[in-house]
């Protein structure tokens, strides 16, 4: 169990052979804040805790942010973290060390994603600047493509062997990530804030509305497995346990 931590994101990973939680922090105002005399109310950060323990592993100061994801380039495992505003930063957990910035946007950044696309790992990441960005962690080479529209969340899944990310636009976009091409949507009730996907893999996706419904819809199908609502959620969802034994 992790202990009584400031945290803005928090993701599962492995660093080093061992199984860690990995948690990202952005500044905030101390006068909203529930423990102002335990840490440093403008400090940013990501820190990496053992998960068997709860002890702290590693601090990367001044590299946290409100978006956090994590993914493995070249056998070391990496964090990518970002605030709303700020170029996101390449971690390596193993060491601490900030690698450098990626590619940014040109307006507030909304969400990120990891993928594995035929050229290796890449990060997804979408805007209030329109755009969809795909940057190739090996290769440095960033795509974006034009979604015309304001985003506020993705998540990737794999739909026949090809990446598509979800995306929350005024609907729940769908986009083919090697093509660069949109190739449909989800039809949710309501307008979509998040979208979260489940750790085992398969096509479905978890929508949360601004209404604070959550919808779990099949990409591959297209179809709604099940709607939630009357739930009243101050947070935003991350992502879900494994469905063991769930239809795909």
């Amino acid at each position: 169990m992790l202990p009584g931590i400031r945290a803005d994101a928090v993701v599962g990973a492995v660093v080093g052979g061992v199984p860690v939680y990995v948690t990202a922090t952005e500044p905030h105002y101390d006068g909203d804040c529930a423990r102002p005399g335990t840490h440093d109310c403008a400090a940013t950060a990501v820190q990496v805790w053992d998960a068997a323990t709860g002890e702290p592993v590693r601090t990367v100061d001044d590299a946290g942010g409100r978006h956090l994801v994590v993914t493995v380039v070249d056998g070391r495992t990496v964090a990518v973290t970002c605030d709303w505003s700020d170029t996101p930063k390449l971690i390596d957990l193993e060491s601490g060390v900030v690698l450098g910035g990626l590619a940014g946007h040109e307006d507030l950044v909304q969400g990120l994603a990891t993928v594995e696309l035929q050229y290796g790992p890449a990060v997804v990441s979408v805007a209030w600047d329109q755009t969809i960005r795909v940057v190739h962690l090996t290769t440095g080479e960033a795509r974006v493509f034009d979604a015309g529209e304001r985003l506020d969340s993705v998540a990737v899944v794999v739909v026949g062997g090809r990446a598509v990310a979800a995306v929350a636009g005024k609907v729940a976009g769908l986009w083919d990530l090697e093509l660069g091409v949109r190739i449909g949507s989800l039809p949710a009730t309501a307008k979509v804030r998040k979208i979260a996907t489940w750790p085992d893999g398969g096509a479905l996706v978890g929508l949360l509305s601004w209404q604070d419904d959550v919808e779990v819809w099949d990409v591959l199908e297209r179809g709604l497995i099940c709607r939630m609502t009357g739930h009243r959620m101050s947070q935003d969802i991350v992502s879900f346990p494994p469905l063991h034994g769930h239809p795909r």
